[in-house]
C-alpha cells in the first residue's frame, strides 16, 4: 500500500494521500474495445457477444501502437466495433485512482510502454503510459489582415532559419505578458479533454514548432522541455486543503443523528469562519467540529488532491482557484456548510 494513503471514507475526498511529498503522478491514454452484453444473460463466461472478436481486435491495436501507428487511426479502428469503443487520453493520476489492473500497469511501465489488452467489465483496454508535462512558448501575431499575414510569414521564415524563439517573442509578440517572458506560456499537464493550445503542444516533439489560429490572430508555438519554463507557470492540478463541514439535521451523508437546524449550522459555520480569520487554528477547530467522515481524526486535512479525476467532489475543485491560506466563505451544500482553505 502506498505510504500515507488512507482509504477512509469521506463525503468529499477518496482516497486520502497524507504523506509528503505528494505521490508520483503518471499520464495515460487508452484504446477501448467494448463487448456487448447479451440481453438477459447471467454474468459470467458467455454473457457477452463478441468477446473473442474484441480481444483479437485489442491485440491487433496493441501491436499497431507498439509499431508506431498513429493513435488516432487506431482509435478510429476501435470505434468501428461495439458502442463505447474508441480511444483517447485518460488523464493524469495518482496511484490508486484507476481500475486496479490499469493502475498496476501504469505505475510499473516505462514512458510510452504499451500494455497487453486489459479486460474490464465492459471490454478490453490497451493502455499506454505517455509524457505528462509539456513546456510551451508562443508568439502571437494579432489580427488577420495582410499586414498580420506578412508579419506571420516573416517570423515563420526566421524561425525556420534558426533565429532564437525567445528573442523573436520579446521583439514581435503581440501578447505583452508572455513576450516579456521570452514567449513562455506555461507548463501544461495532460488532461482527459485537452483542446486547442494544450492539445496542439502535446502533438509536437520537443523543440518542434506549430501553428494555431484563434480569435486573437495567429500563434507560432514551440514545445520545449518543462525545465525551460518558470515552474510558477505550471498548471495548478495538485493541491492540499483543509475543510470543516458543519452538517444539519437531514443533511445528506450524515452518519449520526443531528439536532442542529439548517439555520444553526449556517450560524456555526459563520462563527467558525470568523474565529479562523481572527487567528484561531483551523486544524484544532476541525478536530472539534468537522462533521465529515473521519474529518476530526484528520483535523480537516484533505491530503493531496488532483483536479478533475474523480478523487474529489466537484465542490472542492474551487480550491484550485483560491489563494494560499485564504479561507473561503462558508459554502452551502447538501451535506452541510463547508469551510475550505487551500494549504499548499
Amino acid at each position: 500500500m502506498l505510504a500515507g494513503l488512507l482509504l477512509q471514507v469521506s463525503l468529499f475526498v477518496s482516497p486520502h494521500y497524507l504523506a509528503d511529498p505528494p505521490p508520483e503522478s503518471r499520464s495515460a491514454r487508452a484504446l477501448v474495445v467494448a463487448f456487448e452484453r447479451v440481453p438477459g444473460a447471467e454474468p459470467g463466461p458467455g454473457a457477452y457477444r463478441g468477446r473473442e472478436e474484441a480481444e483479437q481486435l485489442a491485440n491487433s491495436l496493441a501491436q499497431g501502437l507498439r509499431a508506431g501507428a498513429e493513435f488516432d487511426t487506431l482509435a478510429a479502428r476501435a470505434r468501428s466495433g461495439a458502442p463505447g469503443s474508441g480511444g483517447g487520453v485518460l488523464g493524469t493520476y495518482f496511484p490508486g485512482l484507476l481500475d486496479p489492473k490499469i493502475d498496476q500497469f501504469l505505475f510499473g511501465a516505462r514512458e510510452f510502454e504499451v500494455s497487453l489488452p486489459i479486460e474490464t467489465p465492459t471490454g478490453y483496454q490497451v493502455v499506454q503510459r505517455i509524457d505528462r508535462l509539456a513546456g510551451c512558448r508562443g508568439i502571437l501575431v494579432a489580427g488577420k489582415d495582410e499586414a498580420a499575414s506578412a508579419k506571420f510569414a516573416l517570423l515563420s521564415k526566421r524561425l525556420a532559419a534558426g533565429d532564437d524563439f525567445a528573442g523573436l517573442a520579446r521583439e514581435f509578440s503581440d501578447d505583452a505578458p508572455s513576450a516579456a517572458r521570452g514567449g513562455a506560456l506555461g507548463i501544461f499537464e495532460r488532461g482527459p479533454a485537452d483542446a486547442l493550445l494544450k492539445a496542439q503542444v502535446f502533438r509536437l516533439q520537443v523543440g518542434e514548432f506549430g501553428v494555431l489560429e484563434s480569435p486573437l490572430g495567429q500563434h507560432l508555438i514551440q514545445r520545449v522541455p518543462p525545465a525551460d519554463i518558470d515552474p510558477a507557470l505550471q498548471d495548478a492540478t495538485v493541491a492540499r486543503a483543509r475543510l470543516i463541514l458543519i452538517a444539519f439535521r437531514g443533511a445528506r451523508g450524515a452518519t449520526k443523528p443531528l439536532d442542529r437546524t439548517h439555520a444553526d449550522a449556517e450560524a456555526l459555520a459563520a462563527e467558525l469562519a470568523r474565529r479562523i480569520r481572527a487567528g484561531e487554528d483551523m486544524a484544532e477547530l476541525a478536530a472539534s467540529f468537522d462533521d465529515d467522515r473521519g474529518g476530526r481524526e484528520r483535523r480537516g486535512d484533505t491530503g493531496w488532491i488532483r483536479r478533475g479525476v474523480g478523487q474529489v467532489a466537484p465542490v472542492l475543485d474551487r480550491v484550485f482557484l483560491l489563494p494560499l491560506r485564504e479561507l473561503q466563505d462558508p459554502v452551502a451544500t447538501d451535506e452541510g456548510f463547508l469551510l475550505l482553505r487551500r494549504e499548499r
